[in-house]
């Protein structure tokens, strides 16, 4: 009997460390099943030793007793361009993203299918305008949808909800890759390029490792292997600027070793420092941008200290590090999320058992899906800019409304400042009579003096004074 079969999609492609560790965690979790690993592209020049190998999509062939489709891993959903021979290739797809692409692909793979959609923890790390649409059809259509943290879920537009969090699977790796002999090693991974940018500060760092935990062997670890830099050149630089001891070849076992027999980690890896933290050694992370929520959205979903540092703080980075080292601090991730994050493992497995598999799928309708993708792209397109549309109409309609209300009260205003104006210049008119009148200059003198006794406080005194200017304003006005 042919055993069950899966569609595993990420970037798998990408040549780094986290995205690789996914296939070798779902071969690991889901031992029952043969398992296909997608990605958008197919490099498979990545030079990792022990990693597994991937598809792309147009390699996929005819597909038979499939039971699930699991979109997992990584920053699946991010704003990487797509590539330019792919865009030429594809002329309606020419502006979209290789994700949306690879998303919709797997959505609809599912629903051809009619298997379950499977969201195994993978992160959002950008908000882009057509998320709320994507997602949402994502979300619809699987049977199983978990972000890796909050962050991932504001920018995929969907409600902060506990049932749509579960951390990153790279939490489960001490599961397959069972921890090594403790050493007395510090490990670090960093990129070329945040090295060429901090230099200076880098090697006062290292310095200070070394002069803080004399006996500490600095380990450095290569995350990534980078299509355009020549590795070996890269380690010559490394061993010639930096105190380190040891360099570890780019082997994904050899990678989780490293840092699962160390004291500590420092680096701008996040899945670095998620593997660390499987292990419960503690992880520093120094973000390489402000924008780049990642980090602090792991501590979060773990419930751990958070040890992520800005790129302002390096120097703080490496002191954290070194106390945390001395004190003998051990991250300790509670036994309710372990459990949590194991039993996804659990739940997909029985959707995956529960299903009675496929019929064949021939390559015919795989060429289908993959225009349907394109033509899913461009609706959904088209639907962002109608609301964005029916959005902006909303506005101006409301922009107007506003306008003539506030028209309206202007002229209320105006109406009222020329009243007050008119009233003022009758008052002024009828002061000017007063003050030209015989009485007022008449009786002047006698104001005067009344005016200057009540400063003496004479009023008693000059009651009869007041009576006879009474009588000669009475005596005027009958005049």
């Amino acid at each position: 009997m042919a055993m069950n079969k899966v569609i595993h999609f990420g970037h798998f492609n990408h040549s780094s460390y986290g995205d690789l560790l996914f296939p070798i965690l779902a071969e690991g979790f889901l031992s029952d099943c043969t398992i296909e690993h997608i990605s958008f592209e197919n490099f498979n020049n990545h030079n990792w030793s022990n990693s597994v190998n991937t598809k792309c999509i147009e390699e996929l062939g005819e597909l038979e007793n499939v039971r699930a489709i699991i979109i997992g891993g990584g920053d699946i959903f991010n704003a990487t361009p797509l590539p330019l021979t792919i865009q030429n290739e594809i002329k309606s797809f020419s502006s979209s993203r290789a994700h949306v692409y690879l998303l919709c692909y797997a959505t609809k793979l599912s629903k051809e299918l009619n298997v379950p959609l499977i969201v195994n923890s993978p992160g959002c790390n950008a908000q882009l305008e057509e998320n709320n649409l994507i997602f949402n059809t994502i979300l619809q259509q699987s049977s199983y949808f978990k972000l890796r943290d909050k962050a991932s879920l504001i920018n995929a537009c969907l409600p902060l909800k506990n049932e749509y969090l579960m951390p990153d699977s790279a939490l489960d790796i001490n599961k397959i890759i069972p921890p090594t002999q403790v050493n007395d090693t510090v490990v670090i991974s960093f990129t070329l390029e945040f090295i060429k940018k901090n230099i200076n500060e880098l090697k006062l760092c290292f310095k200070l490792l070394k002069n803080e935990l004399d006996s500490q062997k600095l380990i450095f670890i290569h995350t990534r292997s980078w299509e355009n830099i020549d590795i070996s050149s890269m380690n010559i630089f490394l061993m010639e600027t930096f105190p380190i001891d040891q360099i570890v070849e780019l082997d994904v076992l050899k990678v989780t070793n490293a840092i699962s027999s160390s004291s500590g980690y420092i680096g701008t890896s996040l899945h670095g420092a998620i593997v660390a933290t499987s292990y419960n050694k503690p992880s520093v992370t120094i973000r390489p941008n402000r924008n780049n929520t990642k980090y602090v959205g792991f501590y979060e979903a773990v419930e751990i200290e958070n040890l992520a540092f800005p790129l302002q703080k390096i120097t703080k980075a490496f002191e954290c590090l070194i106390a945390k080292i001395k004190s003998g601090y051990s991250p300790s991730v509670s036994t309710e999320i372990q459990t949590q994050s194991l039993s996804r493992w659990h739940i997909i497995n029985d959707l995956i058992a529960n299903h009675p598999g496929t019929k064949i799928l021939h390559k015919a309708s795989l060429t289908r899906i993959s225009n349907q993708c394109c033509d899913f792209f461009e609706v959904k397109r088209n639907e962002i800019f109608a609301q964005k549309n029916h959005s902006l109409s909303n506005k101006i309609t409301r922009l107007n409304d506003e306008n003539i209300y506030l028209l309206k009260k202007l002229h209320l205003v105006q109406n009222k400042q020329l009243h007050t104006q008119s009233s003022l210049e009758i008052s002024n008119n009828e002061l000017e009579k007063i003050l030209g009148s015989r009485s007022w200059k008449f009786t002047a003198p006698l104001r005067k003096a009344a005016a200057l006794l009540k400063r003496f406080r004479s009023w008693k005194i000059t009651a009869p004074l007041r009576e006879a200017v009474a009588l000669v304003k009475r005596y005027v006005r009958n005049a």
